[in-house]
């Protein structure tokens, strides 16, 4: 006999999305707020549980004071994926901060879609404001084009971690 295993806790992504139509790259313009609820949505939980993973990660490495490369997973039954930005004190603390994280979580999601030969990719930037945490959010969303460009820039310096695949179940059981 087997029984479920209550872990909510590590999936609930509850309180990581309360308020995310507040940390769109640009508030009130585009369907970004619906299209990432839409994408969390198409996922099974364990999915769930590596994006939270990934998150707690990028916190505990801002919450550091480190400098960390993204990480990264992917859901090929939704062809879509998801890069986690953690960014370090330096950065966030620059005065043209506002300006370029909107472009640098655009660039880690484009970039990340690309490599993976992805239609949709959600990014998501962790920064520290003081004592807050800043959790910017947004979606490209296009069909998947061959592009030299940015090929060669992601050959010339790539930014990721590798992706590594792996098959999890969706409920969790233990004997007895």
């Amino acid at each position: 006999m087997f029984r479920l295993v209550q872990d909510d806790e590590e999936w609930d992504l509850t309180p990581l999305m309360r308020g995310l139509h507040n940390h769109l790259p640009v508030p009130g313009m585009g369907d970004d707020y619906y299209g990432i609820l839409i994408e969390f949505a198409k996922l099974p939980r364990s999915m769930w549980r590596k994006i939270k993973e990934r998150i707690l990660l990028c916190v505990e490495v801002v919450q550091k004071g480190k400098f960390e490369r993204p990480y990264r997973v992917t859901d090929p039954s939704t062809d879509c994926g998801f890069v986690f930005v953690p960014v370090d004190p330096e950065t966030s603390a620059r005065p043209d901060w506002p300006e370029i994280r909107l472009q640098g979580i655009q660039n880690f999601a484009m970039a990340h879609k690309y490599d993976q030969r992805l239609s949709k990719c959600v990014g998501i930037m962790i920064a520290k404001d003081r004592e807050h945490f800043d959790i910017l959010w947004c979606l490209i969303s296009h069909p998947w084009v061959e592009d030299s460009e940015l090929q060669q820039r992601l050959d010339r310096s790539f930014p990721f971690r590798p992706v590594k695949p792996s098959v999890e179940h969706s409920y969790r059981f233990v004997d007895g």
